[in-house]
């Protein structure tokens, strides 16, 4: 087929459809505010958000802000956190478990380990698998069938970079 016929990897474009969910969430009443803690829907975490980490809001995930220690650029794939991901059993508690090195709000730091908690937040916040309430609540309402996105080890969904849409779909 064409080339605009088949889905393509959207790779980190894939984190501004993680972030369109977010904002259908609180439309539908499923989030109440981008300025709640992270921690309420996180409760199998509990345990990891001590000191500043209970500070953290959805806003500060949205914006790359919330202050974990993480690096992605200029360093070896084997100090890369966005590689090791793939090598975790547990990704969301690899994220989680970083050292805060910024006060929530105050630094930006591209991450992918962010926008996977993000998906999680979603995920437990609507009582539905992220890719399910994609394909309800923006997928099919705009008539996109033909996608994938992809998983983790672990079965978090990519919601860093995993998406593939077709371009029209994309526009």
């Amino acid at each position: 087929g064409l080339f605009c016929d088949r889905v393509h990897h959207l790779a980190s474009t894939t984190k501004s459809v993680t972030s369109i969910l977010v904002g259908i969430a609180i439309d539908r009443g499923f989030i109440k505010n981008i300025e709640d803690p992270i921690h309420q829907y996180l409760p199998e975490y509990t345990a990891l958000f001590t000191g500043q980490k209970k500070q953290i809001r959805i806003s500060h995930m949205l914006t790359m802000t919330p202050g974990y220690q993480w690096r992605q650029f200029g360093v070896s794939d084997d100090k890369n956190d966005g590689m090791a991901m793939w090598h975790t059993d547990d990704v969301i508690r690899f994220v989680l478990e970083k050292p805060i090195e910024a006060e929530p709000g105050k630094k930006f730091n591209y991450t992918n380990g962010v926008p996977t908690v993000t998906g999680e937040i979603i995920k437990n916040a609507v009582g539905m698998k992220l890719t399910d309430f994609a394909e309800k609540y923006l997928f099919h309402p705009l008539g996109i069938a033909d996608y994938s996105w992809t998983s983790y080890p672990d079965g978090s969904v990519e919601t860093d970079g995993g998406l593939a849409l077709r371009p029209r779909d994309l526009a």
